[in-house]
C-alpha cells in the first residue's frame, strides 16, 4: 500500500510539471489529480498544487484532452 501512495505521488508530480509548462492534461492525467483530490493525508503544499490545477483549467490555462498518458507526452486515442 505504502509502495502505491508513492508511485501515486510521483505520478502526480510528473503531471504538475509537465501540465503548467504545456498547458495540457490527459484525461488519465485528470483522473490522478481527482484522485488525489480525495486523499486526506494530503499536506497543504499538495493541494495548493491541485487547486491551481483546476484553476488553470476553468480559466482555460489549461486543455484538458481525450487521452492516454505515456511517459510525459499526451497521445490522442
Amino acid at each position: 500500500m505504502f509502495d502505491c501512495k508513492i508511485e501515486i505521488m510521483e505520478t502526480f508530480y510528473e503531471i504538475y510539471s509537465a501540465t503548467m509548462v504545456s498547458g495540457i492534461m490527459g484525461t488519465k492525467d485528470l483522473d490522478v489529480v481527482e484522485r488525489m483530490k480525495e486523499e486526506s493525508t494530503l499536506v497543504d503544499e499538495h493541494r495548493d498544487m491541485i487547486e491551481r490545477i483546476f484553476y488553470a483549467i476553468k480559466l482555460g490555462r489549461i486543455q484538458v484532452l481525450n487521452s492516454e498518458r505515456i511517459g510525459m507526452h499526451c497521445v490522442a486515442v
